[in-house]
């Protein structure tokens, strides 16, 4: 009888970070659950800003990079921040550090005050 060597089946691991070929469900509902966080956050941090007034101020740092917060001293992830500074009530306020840059001081401007 000859003999016959049994194949490695063991894959290398995957990472957690990259999606897989054909995604699961459990892939699926985690990036659904993480969209709808910073969606959340995004909303609720706008809804913030158009009640009392509080400006998104982006801070470049060394030791923790960059940082979103308001004015009030909320935290905002950068996540959710590139989601405000993309709404149409957002405005840029200028500030940035050189020329041809985005600003880092962004305010809620109600629709007809933006003309």
């Amino acid at each position: 009888m000859p003999h016959t060597r049994s194949r490695d089946t063991a894959q290398a691991p995957v990472s957690k970070k990259t999606t897989p070929s054909v995604p699961t469900v459990a892939f699926l509902r985690r990036a659904a659950r993480r969209v709808d966080r910073v969606q959340r956050e995004m909303w609720r941090a706008l809804e913030i800003m158009r009640q009392s007034g509080a400006a998104l101020r982006l801070t470049h740092g060394r030791r923790d990079g960059d940082t979103w917060t308001l004015t009030n001293g909320i935290k905002v992830s950068t996540e959710a921040a590139r989601l405000l500074i993309n709404h149409p009530n957002i405005i840029d306020c200028g500030g940035a550090l050189f020329r041809n840059l985005p600003g880092q001081v962004f305010h809620f401007a109600e629709e007809e005050s933006r003309s």
